[in-house]
């Protein structure tokens, strides 16, 4: 054992000493470095959007944060900032989550930007030929990501985001509108890399108008999740569900 750790890659980190290992600092610190640079570089990140500008507090909190060597690197790189580490940090994120549990819903920033489908004329010089699609006799542009909230936006219970809309309505009038989310700022098809549905609400339209409908889609964030509320335009007529805020 001692011949072969001597004569390994890692001889002059790793030493036997009786029936223990001793690994150098040097070595040692490799193990994390990887990990460390990643929390580092999304720290950095988050800090230079303009909705951080103002941060001057860094709470450092989960089972990672308990390592000295994880806290000395947050300190080196964000010394300019006030870093608080909470006795037992480990514990925080589970106790954070279950006081967020027993009160209402806090401003809170969304994580994702909300949208639904939207099938807008097909132009040639903005669209891919891929997503081209005839539709009623029109050539339009399939999933495209039409934003109803954008992420990055601090919200509280009760705060409302709604567009007017126009959907092409099937024959029979019944209608499948689904939410997608993305974890993009802008994004711009609902097949792309990050963008998944939330939910799908099936309505059937009270209109018995042909060709596209105006509708008015709401999204109101509540405690117990996201409202999506359509009114049709020609009649009044409101439909609503609730989807898991993200």
């Amino acid at each position: 054992m001692r011949e072969a750790v001597k004569t390994s890659p890692y001889g002059e980190d790793l030493h036997v000493i009786g029936d223990k290992l001793k690994i150098s600092d040097r070595l040692f610190r490799r193990f994390f470095d990887p990990t460390i640079r990643e929390i580092l570089k999304r720290i950095d990140k988050i800090l230079t959007e303009e909705k951080s500008h103002d941060v001057n507090d860094l709470f450092v909190v989960g089972s990672f944060a308990e390592y000295k060597l994880v806290q000395n690197t947050i300190r080196e790189k964000f010394g300019k900032k006030r870093i608080i580490i909470p006795h037992q940090a480990d514990y925080a994120v589970s106790r954070g989550s279950v006081l967020y549990g027993h009160i209402a819903m806090m401003p809170t920033v969304t994580r994702y930007t909300y949208g639904c489908q939207h099938w807008p004329m097909f132009n040639n010089k903005e669209h891919p030929l891929n997503k081209l699609m005839v539709l009623n006799g029109e050539i339009r542009c399939k999933d495209i990501f039409y934003t109803l909230q954008e992420r990055g936006v601090t919200v509280s219970s009760g705060y409302k985001v709604s567009h007017l809309v126009q959907v092409l309505v099937p024959k029979d009038g019944t209608l499948n509108v689904t939410i997608y989310v993305s974890k993009g700022q802008e994004p711009r098809f609902i097949d792309d890399d990050g963008c998944t549905p939330l939910g799908t609400m099936t309505v059937h339209l009270a209109s018995s108008m042909q060709g596209p409908v105006e509708l008015n889609k709401t999204l109101t964030f509540q405690d117990n999740g996201i409202v999506l509320e359509i009114t049709e335009k020609a009649t009044g007529q409101l439909y609503d569900t609730t989807f898991p805020f993200l």
